[in-house]
């Protein structure tokens, strides 16, 4: 979830919330809308039916049943073709006779929709929502995890879902497949410990002031989560940052991280976005959270300053940042020499460093080192909401989903 977090919170902002009473009971995912595709094989042990007039026949009260397998593409005419047949229609729902469909090479629960768009074809899938919530759960926290820190994913997924119906509506279909949305695999993605957290929270959200909140989850926060505010733009009641006790960080690999950029890597970096303020000669925060997360970093050129803030920070280096929560160590811009003292070798600014020789006083330089920014930080996403590793770990200590939810989204409850 963790890209495109900025857009969602203004959707939800702009939408507001959504009442108990718009609940789905099914759901419309955009499989492929970004790259629609010229032919798709469907196959199901059932049958591939439809109610599509081209398929009747005599006689035949609908579903038609039209084969085993089929191959739908684009026609001359634009519209969508089956087995060579125009149907003469630019939309068609395909049922299956079984549990499962394939399509394009994977297994759906649900039914299928053909959409023309763009010269291919777009696919829908068409299920209820628990049964798409178990293609998301799987893709979005590890099935290893406890079942309690699972079923919390899968109310959190549920609310999303909720709040987020009809984000593509102009596209045809609810949410996409992708992190635009929620990931969701497919049957691919499902398992017996997925589908029973889905199961044993079918039905449950979790409410602020009565109403369905934007659960927003990330991997790990370091110690701190944050507030809404200090990452996006809206302060949000059930979204406040507060100390983790939960997270060890010992067992999560990549929880401390470091990583160092040199000042030209950072000056080509600003470059890059038409940004030039010079040679660079500084990085630093020049403000943090009480959540001790960086608010505002800035960097400083000899022609100029540039300052990034909040989330944006993230993305302001070289190379991405893992968290907020991190700080700056500048090192090197000078030369230095080695020098043989009575007290052993130590280290001395240069050049110009006066010495003692055979000779009497003389002046030594040495080769400069490029100026760098060391950042060390812990933690990985945003920030905001729930920590997916403090869930595991709450789970792994005996806290119930309710406990698990309730501790990370201020003032909610379960209804």
């Amino acid at each position: 979830m963790k890209k495109i977090i900025f857009a969602a919170l203004l959707f939800v902002i702009a939408m507001g919330v959504r009442s108990l009473a718009a609940v789905p009971e099914t759901v419309r995912i955009g499989i492929n809308p970004s790259s629609p595709s010229k032919s798709v094989a469907l196959s199901s042990d059932g049958g591939i039916y439809t109610y599509s007039a081209f398929a009747k026949g005599e006689n035949e009260a609908g579903p038609y049943f039209i084969a085993n397998s089929i191959t739908a593409a684009v026609s001359a005419s634009g519209t969508v073709a089956v087995n060579g047949v125009d149907s003469g229609e630019t939309e068609i729902d395909f049922f299956k006779g079984s549990e499962l469909v394939s399509c394009a090479g994977k297994l759906y629960r649900g039914d299928i929709r053909l959409k023309v768009s763009n010269g291919g074809l777009v696919i829908i899938n068409i299920l209820k929502l628990d049964d798409y919530l178990y293609g998301v759960v799987g893709r979005e926290m590890s099935e290893g995890f406890p079942i309690e820190a699972l079923k919390a994913q899968a109310v959190a997924a549920r609310n999303y879902t909720v709040i987020s119906m009809g984000r593509h509506s102009g596209d045809g279909f609810d949410l996409c497949a992708g992190v635009h949305c929620q990931a969701y695999g497919g049957y691919a993605s499902e398992g017996e410990k997925v589908r029973q957290a889905v199961n044993e929270t079918s039905g449950r959200l979790l409410l602020y002031k009565g109403a369905p909140v934007q659960c927003y989850y990330y991997s790990s926060n370091g110690g701190y989560s944050e507030n809404s505010e200090n990452v996006w733009v809206a302060e949000l009641g059930y979204l406040k940052g507060k100390r983790d006790p939960f997270e060890d960080g010992s067992r999560i690999s990549g929880y401390n991280w470091t990583v160092m950029f040199t000042a030209s890597e950072i000056k080509e970096t600003l470059a890059k976005r038409d940004i030039d303020i010079g040679d660079i000669t500084d990085v630093k925060v020049v403000k943090y959270s009480k959540n001790h997360h960086a608010l505002e970093l800035e960097i400083t050129g000899t022609a100029g300053k540039k300052s990034y803030y909040k989330d944006n920070i993230r993305a302001a280096m070289p190379k991405s940042l893992n968290s907020t929560l991190f700080t700056v160590t500048k090192s090197g811009g000078g030369s230095e020499v080695k020098v043989l003292t009575a007290n052993g070798l130590i280290t001395r600014a240069a050049p110009d460093s006066l010495v003692l020789t055979g000779g009497g006083r003389e002046k030594i330089g040495g080769a400069a080192s490029e100026l760098s920014f060391t950042f060390s930080g812990s933690g990985w996403g945003h920030g905001v909401g729930m920590s997916q590793y403090g869930a595991m770990f709450m789970a792994e200590q005996g806290y119930t989903y309710e406990d698990i939810l309730k501790f990370y989204y201020t003032d909610t409850e379960i209804g």
